[in-house]
């Protein structure tokens, strides 16, 4: 409901991120501003974990398996406005612009350059 009211809402970007070989499996995991919430000391939104998606490949067929899900869990809903972020890594770019065509693409900046470094 929180992705849907705020990310597909176009008021935060959706974060995807995949973790590097966590044992023998990966997790990519989504995350997003929870907008509702305001930390008192900063007087930001505190960043939500949305979907956790445990995995063996890290191939486009299996990062399509995790979008076509939020897809379905999200039926009903317009995605003109919804943003998703990510490092760009081949696989997962190609599944999110397949399965999400009508949202926005957009590079995490932190990962450009931690990957420039």
């Amino acid at each position: 409901a929180d992705i849907r009211t705020f990310c597909c809402s176009g008021q935060t970007v959706l974060g995807v991120d995949k973790t590097f070989m966590l044992c023998k499996m990966h997790v990519s995991v989504t995350c997003y501003k929870q907008l509702t919430v305001t930390r008192t000391l900063s007087n930001d939104n505190p960043i939500c974990i949305g979907l956790l998606f445990i995995h063996d490949c890290s191939d486009y067929e299996t990062y399509s398996q995790l979008f076509h899900h939020l897809r379905l869990k999200l039926a009903g809903t317009h995605f003109g406005k919804l943003v998703i972020g990510s490092d760009d890594e081949r696989a997962l770019v190609k599944a999110i612009v397949a399965t999400f065509p009508e949202s926005t693409y957009i590079l995490c900046i932190r990962h450009l350059e931690q990957n420039a470094k």
